[in-house]
């Protein structure tokens, strides 16, 4: 969908599109706050900066799968409100929801957004912009 959309309106207005549709998805899960909605949409910009970068889904797809299995399993915080039993650590949240995500997790708080900061750009240097990417944005 990305590119086909891109062919009309421009790999970014469509990463922009996108984003905000991943975003309102999230929002769909019981107790999702608006902060959990930018924090969907930013990363859901950042992956479609992975995908125009490395020129594949891959790099997406593992980091959404490791972050959710982060959460579901190792850590057994909430992943988009939902409990899994059956995790290594017992964690639990305490703090205000703007912090903790409250019953989302972790993604619903705003620490989510400064965690999105970081690897992004940890992602800008370990795959710089070539000149090919540059001149085509």
């Amino acid at each position: 969908a990305q590119f086909t959309l891109a062919r009309g309106i421009g790999f970014w207005p469509a990463a922009f599109v996108l984003s905000c549709i991943f975003g309102l998805i999230h929002r769909a899960n019981e107790g999702e706050r608006w902060s959990g909605v930018v924090v969907a949409i930013l990363i859901g910009l950042f992956f479609c900066l992975t995908l125009r970068r490395t020129g594949s889904l891959w790099f997406a797809i593992g980091f959404h799968a490791a972050w959710d299995w982060g959460e579901t399993f190792f850590y057994s915080v909430p992943d988009s409100g939902t409990v899994w039993p059956g995790h290594l650590l017992s964690s639990s949240l305490r703090g205000p929801a703007w912090l903790t995500g409250g019953s989302v997790g972790p993604e619903g708080s705003l620490l989510c957004i400064a965690v999105i900061t970081l690897v992004w750009a940890a992602f800008e240097r370990g795959y710089p912009a070539s000149s090919r990417t540059s001149s085509s944005q």
